[in-house]
């Protein structure tokens, strides 16, 4: 507590997890997997009595990434991210891609799920990506408003869509910020779920929304375009206003019933792609990628030794 009051009040960068450290000697494990806190590694790691593999995990885009320089082995959660770090950061680390894999909490719920229930009336259009500038929601908003008057239903979760641009407006409601538990509920209930991000480092939203039923409104940027096509969702151009609002009015159109046997289409093709994304699959990947982080471990060593 001490180190992390002289962090806030001074900046003076002291170490501040003693407890991870005297953990990871008691268990002393071969492998140690950081899915955050990337600065930390190199700070814990050389702590350590002994040198274990480490495995670094990327799932966002941050502005400068950090490189530890004791990892063996670098995650990404998509191709998109492995190529946006290798460009910021120039490392020639190994690396392995292990995309997201569906929760158990979606699949559960998925489960319950008995076929595909009537549309809203009017049709709901749920967007989760807060007000984050890249998540594209000024450009939903702005595409959405372009619609006929009470066409359709917007609802905005995440921290920050209250100071989106064009708000408030009679059609769209803003739900701010939720647990996971109560957005997937919110998500149940709607009919379209946009995704129209500048750029993405998966796409966890869009996963959901195709196993839970729902139809995906997605740009193509970053690994959305690793999972998700025009053959399973309604697919969209976010710097293109025009695009974004014929994405809405043909989603719109899918849900009208002399459309439902092409949007049963598009959600088949949709619970398809997904069995690449079973968490089966990411376990196995993620036991190659720690055999690789040994094997690169091992080597090290043997060569330094």
């Amino acid at each position: 507590m001490r180190n992390r009051i002289f962090n806030k009040m001074f900046r003076l960068g002291v170490f501040t997890y003693p407890q991870l450290v005297e953990s990871i000697e008691r268990i002393r494990p071969e492998l140690i997997h950081f899915h955050n806190r990337q600065e930390l590694v190199d700070a814990v790691t050389r702590r350590l009595s002994y040198k274990p593999a480490i495995v670094v995990h990327y799932h966002r885009h941050f502005a400068k990434p950090i490189i530890p320089s004791l990892a063996d082995l670098l995650v990404f959660v998509s191709r998109r991210t492995k190529e946006y770090v290798l460009e910021k950061s120039e490392t020639t680390k190994p690396y392995a891609i292990v995309h997201n894999p569906l929760s158990m909490e979606v699949l559960a719920l998925r489960e319950s799920v008995a076929g595909v229930p009537a549309p809203n009336d009017p049709p709901v259009i749920l967007f989760g990506g807060g007000g984050s500038p890249l998540k594209g929601g000024k450009e939903l908003i702005r595409a959405f408003s372009r619609l006929p008057p009470g066409s359709a239903r917007l609802i905005l979760a995440g921290s920050g869509v209250e100071h989106l641009p064009g708000l408030p407006h009679p059609h769209i409601e803003i739900a701010g910020k939720l647990s996971a538990p109560e957005f997937l509920d919110l998500m149940r209930r709607a009919d379209i779920v946009a995704m129209p991000s500048l750029d993405e480092p998966f796409g966890l939203i869009a996963q959901e929304a195709m196993a839970l039923g729902r139809l995906p409104l997605v740009a193509q940027t970053g690994g959305l375009a690793e999972f998700t096509g025009p053959d399973c969702a309604v697919v969209i151009d976010p710097t293109d206003p025009a695009s974004l609002e014929s994405g809405l009015k043909r989603g719109l159109d899918l849900l009208r019933p002399d459309h439902a046997a092409e949007r049963e289409i598009l959600l088949s093709n949709a619970r398809a792609r997904l069995r690449t994304l079973l968490p089966e699959i990411a376990v196995a990947k993620l036991e190659e990628a720690y055999d690789q982080a040994l094997a690169h471990q091992t080597q090290k060593w043997n060569i330094t030794r």
